[in-house]
């Protein structure tokens, strides 16, 4: 006979039982079963024959120990990651291919929803499409892949058993088989194989399945709708406790494009809402004293008398506070749903002139208070979008109407001024009015280049470190993106020197501005800004240039000023 090999044994740790019992049946084992325990070499009956003559180990004996090896529950786990060690190594592959996908997919709806002209939205509609169609492709495959794995399963169980109801027949004609080189451990893993081979359940068998489609994030919020509608606010469609996924009503495939009722939740902790009293929208922030000890105090304070009142606080005000049901440590803040300040788009050098003297005013007003923001990137500005985004919009899809039909209609900044707020104070700190020039360990924001952070451990001054982040913001958002606000330049420059100690205070910033700002002609304030990005050849800018100044002449003659600044006292201000 030929030599057998060794078994390669997997990388779990076998049981003492199964050691003992077959340290000599398994030498040959690999020459049945291959590393999947998929049985081959079935058709050689006539060695079978040779080597079952030469058996010395009877047929009761053989059995009966078998039988008592695999009432040890550590040997059926044993030969269940055996059999299955391929298989879940498959689906792990698919489900980790799936969540790229599914990352992938998200990145690139995120990465739409700051798209801001309508060819460039067109160009992305395109890839998101290619994207959806790639991720059902892979989900195809992965079901394909699954439906095979289940008939491979179910023939191996049809092959093992008549198999072992055979080679018993065959034991009982060799009552003086004592021992058997291949025959034993064929035998005993055919019967394991039998043993731990559990039926695969139809689609109508076992427990029914939440197929809502909810995340446990998500579920968290669908849950709590008794207690918001008892405090006066009412979730999306998605989240309520008899939602039908309009896709599945209508046969469609879901799309972030068609289907109001499919984006989830942009955060975890975050969710919009409708105060169902005026059914002003609003925005739900769950925080934790834990994680965020100073966050809720911190966000808090600039809605209070008399900083509420003033009118340079471009803080986000608070709506409303809730207490989490069963919760000590976790509250929702109940905030206005604000929209990312660059979007729509700047139009004029004015609309970008009052966007810099309102986040100026905003965060030197909270210098003033000796309070520094900590994270002052262009992701921690907003704007109140309801006056130039009279009908709203949806609130996850930002581009969409907010019940999905028609084109989403808004207005211009230069009609209709806007105000800033900045927010997220998770990383913000009050210090006490008589430390002029405190020193603290950096917490990392959303910059991580700024100077200081090249030696976190050296403590610096948290308000140069926000001077240094708002001078990014421009940076970033305005010089490198945009071609007629070249004049921030010096002033930007000298916000982010290297030395925080040679940087201007934000009193100092404000007042350069305005000294920068009277400087400007009207006509430049009224100049139309271009956007690098866009690469407008020779007919797009004259096309654009005459609409412009078509508009302009329109503003002027409706007396609109060339700084769209809103009223201290706007009609739309928030109700408390």
């Amino acid at each position: 006979m030929p030599s057998t090999p060794t078994v390669k044994t997997p990388a779990v740790k076998a049981p003492e039982a199964i050691l003992s019992l077959t340290s000599e049946m398994l030498l040959d084992s690999e020459k049945i079963v291959g590393n999947d325990c998929n049985i081959i070499g079935l058709d050689k009956s006539r060695e079978f024959r040779d080597n079952l003559n030469q058996a010395r180990i009877t047929q009761e004996d053989l059995l009966s120990r078998v039988r008592e090896a695999l009432k040890d529950p550590a040997v059926r786990s044993y030969l269940t990651d055996l059999n299955l060690r391929g298989y879940i190594e498959h689906r792990q592959k698919y489900k980790q291919l799936r969540s790229e996908s599914r990352q992938h997919l998200k990145n690139i709806q995120e990465l739409y929803d700051t798209i801001q002209t309508t060819s460039a939205r067109g160009r992305m509609d395109t890839r998101i499409a290619e994207m959806e169609a790639r991720l059902a492709e892979e989900q195809r495959q992965e079901k394909v892949i699954e439906e095979q794995q289940i008939r491979q399963r179910r023939k191996g169980e049809a092959t093992v058993v008549p198999l072992v109801r055979a080679f018993e027949n065959l034991l009982a004609t060799s009552q003086n088989a004592t021992r058997c080189s291949i025959f034993p451990s064929l035998a005993f893993v055919s019967l394991a194989l039998m043993a731990t081979t559990e039926p695969v359940p139809s689609a109508g068998d076992g427990p029914s399945v939440d197929t809502s489609g909810l995340n446990e994030n998500e579920i968290f919020w669908r849950d709590l709708v008794p207690y918001l509608m008892e405090k006066g606010y009412k979730l999306r469609p998605r989240y309520q406790a008899d939602w039908v996924p309009s896709w599945k009503a209508r046969g469609e495939r879901p799309s972030n494009l068609r289907h109001e009722d499919f984006p989830g939740l942009a955060r975890p902790g975050v969710l919009d809402a409708v105060r169902i009293s005026d059914g002003e929208m609003v925005f739900l922030k769950r925080i934790s004293s834990k994680t965020h000890e100073r966050e809720k105090e911190m966000t808090m304070m600039w809605s209070a008398e008399p900083l509420s009142s003033d009118p340079r606080n471009h803080c986000v005000p608070v709506l409303d506070v809730l207490d989490l049901p069963g919760s000590s440590e976790e509250t929702l803040l109940v905030l206005p749903l604000l929209r990312l300040f660059s979007d729509p788009a700047f139009l004029t050098v004015g609309e970008a002139m009052e966007f810099f003297r309102q986040a100026f005013e905003g965060l030197a007003f909270m210098h003033e208070l000796h309070v520094s923001h900590g994270d002052c990137t262009n992701l921690n500005i907003m704007m109140d979008p309801r006056p130039t985004f009279p009908q709203m919009y949806h609130p996850r899809m930002v581009h969409q109407p907010r019940d999905f039909k028609g084109e989403l209609k808004y207005s211009r900044r230069t009609k209709h001024p806007v105000k800033y707020y900045w927010i997220d104070f998770g990383l913000s700190c009050k210090y006490d009015t008589d430390n002029t020039s405190p020193r603290d360990v950096p917490i990392f924001g959303g910059y991580r280049d700024a100077p200081e952070y090249q030696d976190p451990a050296m403590p610096s001054n948290p308000f140069h470190t926000d001077v240094w982040f708002i001078g990014r913001t421009i940076q970033k958002k305005f010089l490198q993106e945009m071609l007629g606000v070249e004049f921030m330049t010096p002033l930007v420059s000298d916000m982010m020197h290297n030395d925080p100690e040679k940087r201007p205070t934000m009193k100092e910033v404000v007042a350069r501005f305005e000294q920068l700002q009277r400087s400007l002609p009207w006509w430049k304030l009224r100049s139309r800004i271009t956007y690098i990005q866009d690469g407008e050849n020779t007919r797009e800018w004259i096309t654009n240039s005459v609409h412009h100044a078509l508009r302009t002449a329109f503003d002027m003659l409706l007396l609109r000023p060339a700084l769209p600044r809103p009223p201290s006292r706007p009609l739309h201000t928030f109700k408390v």
